[in-house]
């Protein structure tokens, strides 16, 4: 679709449509690995459900030392405070990659 985009209307693309984009690889990325919510509730980005074995919990240890892995209701709670201003779409993309990828 990006490429149809471009060479309908030139390249670069608008930041609104790359955006756009950003989302998309998200929710697919989430869709493919069965997570259903990534929403912000009560000062944490909370993420569910995903399934961290404890491997991928030493990871997440290392990436976002605050974050919390709550194995009971599969759930992930990121505080607000560690996200970044801007890219949050991109930052949390690459989180749950690391997190779901195969190594």
């Amino acid at each position: 679709m990006r490429s149809e985009l471009v060479d309908r209307y030139g390249s670069p693309v608008p930041d609104v449509v790359e955006a756009l984009f950003e989302v998309a690889k998200l929710r697919a990325l989430m869709a493919n690995v069965g997570i259903t919510e990534a929403a912000t509730v009560a000062r944490n980005l909370r993420i569910r459900p995903i399934e961290l074995e404890d491997s991928r919990q030493v990871r997440l240890q290392r990436i976002v030392p605050s974050a919390q892995w709550r194995p009971e209701n599969r759930t992930l709670l990121v505080p607000e405070r560690v996200l970044p201003r801007t890219g949050v779409v991109p930052w949390v993309t690459d989180l749950l990659q690391q997190l779901t990828s195969a190594t």
